[in-house]
């Protein structure tokens, strides 16, 4: 029996699991400063526009045609610009 094709398998599918499960807002209440508000509410609008796009590189990984390696490259790279979207949203509070 080969097992080595189903864990490249595997690896790709708990790597987009952890992606999915993410969590953008990390919850608690926005930080209101007065005269702050439409830049704030660009600064949101970039931020959902960044994590519109992740997820919709995420779909594009899950019908990818290429190597495993290369879905697996796909995915990292996905990881990276979700924790550097993360990163910038806790420092914007």
């Amino acid at each position: 029996m080969n097992l080595r094709r189903p864990l490249p398998l595997l690896l790709l599918s708990l790597l987009l699991a952890g992606a999915w499960s993410c969590d953008r807002t990390h919850g608690g209440p926005p930080v209101r400063t007065e005269g702050a508000g439409s830049a704030e509410a660009e600064r949101t609008r970039e931020m959902e526009a960044k994590a519109a796009e992740l997820d919709r590189r995420a779909e594009e990984i899950k019908t990818m045609e290429g190597s495993e390696q290369d879905k697996i490259d796909a995915v990292n790279k996905l990881e990276q610009d979700r924790q550097s979207l993360n990163d910038s949203a806790e420092g914007s509070r």
